[in-house]
């Protein structure tokens, strides 16, 4: 029920889960070890997180308290998580399905930007 993203240097972050958790985890394969990260804001499940063209991790929705489905934030490594307050990601969460703030299907386009395509009718 978490999500998980590559970062730049092939370490393989996994954050959110059963329970609304805000664990984020790291593995490193060069140690072949997982530690513990910067716990999130908000506990998520079934969130969506993406790796950013610079280094960081964009991670919406899900569910949890408190309202983990109406925000976003932003993971920069030995900093943490930030949340992103300009970002209005109520709509997801509004939609008549239940299921509508899992796993949104959030893209990065060619010049770096995010698209969310879905599953909810409105596109960002």
């Amino acid at each position: 029920c978490s999500h998980m993203v590559m970062l730049p240097d092939g370490r393989l972050m996994v954050n959110g889960g059963r329970n609304h958790v805000k664990t984020t985890s790291i593995f490193d394969f060069s140690t072949n070890s997982w530690s513990q990260d910067f716990a999130m804001n908000h506990g998520r499940w079934y969130p969506t997180s993406v790796a950013l063209p610079d280094g960081k991790v964009f991670t919406a929705s899900g569910s949890g308290q408190p309202n983990a489905a109406n925000t976003a934030e932003v993971w920069i490594d030995g900093t943490g998580w930030f949340e992103l307050d300009d970002v209005d990601w109520t709509p997801i969460a509004q939609e008549n399905s239940f299921e509508s703030h899992w796993w949104p299907h959030v893209f990065v386009d060619p010049r770096g930007d995010l698209f969310h395509a879905g599953p909810t009718e409105d596109m960002h």
